[in-house]
């Protein structure tokens, strides 16, 4: 598989967002959970921020997903 020049993170943003709303948590309940700020949570999930790498993680266990499920996606072409 060739490498690929950037990482899709709208791909690992849509499966974060399918994995919430299957985990039927509310923002408020991913920053409780997660130590992010309800702001933050929103814009990550939302596509209007990026976030880091431990906002991520952090967010994947609130919804206990493994980080790595989700960074999966960042291959998808």
């Amino acid at each position: 598989m060739p490498l690929l020049s950037s990482p899709n993170v709208e791909a690992m943003r849509l499966e974060f967002a399918r994995r919430r709303i299957e985990s039927k948590l509310s923002f408020d309940e991913i920053a409780r959970r997660s130590g992010v700020s309800r702001p933050t949570v929103f814009r990550v999930a939302s596509g209007q921020q990026r976030g880091s790498l431990e906002t991520w993680f952090a967010m994947a266990a609130a919804i206990r997903v493994p980080f790595s499920v989700l960074a999966e996606r960042l291959e998808d072409e």
